[in-house]
């Protein structure tokens, strides 16, 4: 199961290996319909379809083919 397939609390917490990652101060948590990243003393709650989306293009191939 992915992360952004999480619909409840108890799904995340009794299907994911893993609820999160850190290194550090800075931090991911997954939470039903929102992703947590804290860097430090700031934390900020993205909502998962937005999360998901740039998570989609910041790992897809940029590079144009002719």
């Amino acid at each position: 199961m992915k992360p952004c397939d999480c619909i409840s609390i108890e799904e995340a917490t009794t299907l994911l290996n893993e609820q999160g990652i850190s290194f550090n101060e800075t931090s991911l948590r997954v939470s039903p319909g929102v992703v947590i990243l804290t860097m430090g003393p700031a934390s900020l709650r993205i909502p998962m379809h937005r999360f998901k989306l740039l998570a989609k293009w910041y790992l897809e191939d940029q590079i144009k083919r002719k």
